[in-house]
């Protein structure tokens, strides 16, 4: 079960499944805080497509949501979270930054849909952003 976000946790990881990723096109705004191009790995969820040009995660469903985890830099990891929140929409409520454990064990941060307000979402069954059909 996913855990909301606080402010004096120090995760200093993070699961991406969408636009984040390498070679999508958020990806230059993670890349400025990630220490490489992550690892593959999986979590337990369901993805959706919403129809917007993005897609959206819910980390309590029986299906699985691959993606990379990343570790972020220590340096710069309020920074990066505060980037990655306004991005994400967290403060208008699109999406919530919570705390999961992936299929190889790392407890990261990753963003699930608080809303689907205006979207038209399709479930993508493989799990999978990457291999949507376009």
């Amino acid at each position: 079960m996913p855990i909301t976000a606080t402010h004096h946790d120090t995760i200093n990881t993070l699961f991406a499944y969408g636009t984040l990723l390498p070679g999508e096109e958020r990806w230059h705004i993670l890349a400025r805080f990630a220490v490489d191009e992550g690892h593959p790995d999986t979590a337990s969820g369901v993805i959706y497509d919403t129809g917007l040009g993005y897609p959206a995660a819910m980390f309590d469903g029986d299906g699985v949501v691959h993606g990379r985890t990343f570790r972020l830099l220590d340096t710069s990891l309020t920074d990066a979270l505060c980037v990655l929140d306004d991005v994400e929409g967290v403060v208008d409520g699109d999406y919530t930054r919570v705390l999961i454990t992936t299929a190889t064990g790392v407890r990261a941060w990753s963003y699930q849909c608080g809303t689907i307000a205006g979207m038209t979402p399709t479930r993508l069954h493989d799990g999978n952003w990457l291999t949507r059909p376009r």
